[in-house]
């Protein structure tokens, strides 16, 4: 039966963790401080993990890849941009924020800032924010189980999206922590493993830089460097991610300074690496599907390449 293959019987195993890890570690929260930061409890390595779980969600990977091959090298201008965005983060705006002890979101510090209007407006921004990516993120979820395991793009929707509310809703943060440090990990070991796969089916990097059309090696002469630069300054200078809550909130579940900048400097060095791993990954696919119009690359890149 296909339900009891050796790739379902790897998801069950894998939602089943999931959802022990979630279910565990969410007991006994005692009130509502604990249930949004934990009361400041986590390491560093901890904070790296979730946050970086955070904010390199499904969504990203896809799109990340997507843009190395249909635009070429000058996705690297992110990586720039990011890099300096983590070190201005990491140095100047980051630790501010721990001037708002008791504050648990960004409305708590617009509320401390500007008063009570303030705090509504930034509430119900950041809800309808959160509503935006968490769309998002389920919808990825059915794709995801739609074009890897066949399973129906709504059930996968409806399995997944009601795994995280059921850990998220009994365990809050300290839950949400727990899950993303764990599949953050196994983020870590798959993805270098897909990118070395598909790196040897494509004949290695000399066989995929000589595929590269000449667009697709220009930085600052392509089409689109106006687009890429005004992303840039967005996300270097004017830290445009930070508008998410989940992330805001876990700058705020730091304890110290030190700890929130050591935080998003190890975040920036790990987040560089993967996303330049996602970028090559996409020129990889420019030398192993250079005709196909491939909506999905790196479903269709494990469906195909990986055992």
């Amino acid at each position: 039966m296909q339900y009891l293959s050796i790739d379902f019987l790897i998801l069950y195993a894998l939602l089943a963790i999931t959802l022990f890890i979630g279910l565990r570690t969410g007991r006994g929260i005692k009130d509502i401080r604990e249930y949004a930061t934990g009361n400041k409890m986590f390491t560093t390595f901890a904070l790296v993990l979730t946050w970086l779980a955070t904010y390199i969600d499904g969504q990203t990977i896809l799109d990340v890849v997507k843009l190395g091959k249909k635009w070429g090298i000058i996705g690297s201008l992110d990586l720039v941009a990011y890099s300096i965005s983590f070190l201005v983060h990491g140095f100047i705006f980051a630790p501010r924020f721990l001037n708002f002890p008791s504050c648990m979101t960004m409305g708590d510090i617009m509320g401390t800032l500007y008063k009570r209007p303030s705090q509504v407006v930034t509430g119900v921004l950041s809800f309808c924010t959160a509503m935006c990516i968490l769309g998002m993120e389920i919808t990825v979820l059915g794709i995801l189980a739609e074009s890897l395991l066949g399973i129906d793009f709504y059930w996968g929707i409806v399995l997944g999206g009601g795994l995280l509310i059921l850990y998220t809703i009994h365990g809050g943060i300290k839950s949400v922590t727990y899950t993303d440090i764990f599949q953050f990990l196994i983020l870590l070991i798959i993805l270098p493993i897909i990118t070395t796969l598909a790196l040897k089916h494509a004949g290695g990097v000399e066989k995929v830089i000589a595929n590269l059309s000449t667009s697709q090696m220009q930085i600052f002469d392509h089409p689109i460097i106006g687009r890429r630069t005004i992303g840039f300054f967005l996300l270097c200078i004017f830290q445009i991610y930070m508008i998410d809550p989940a992330l805001m909130q876990r700058t705020l579940m730091a304890k110290s300074k030190q700890q929130l900048r050591n935080q998003f400097l190890v975040s920036g060095a790990i987040f560089v690496i993967i996303i330049a791993s996602l970028i090559f990954l996409g020129l990889i696919s420019i030398t192993l599907y250079p005709d196909d119009n491939i909506r999905y690359i790196v479903p269709h890149i494990i469906n195909n390449l990986l055992p």
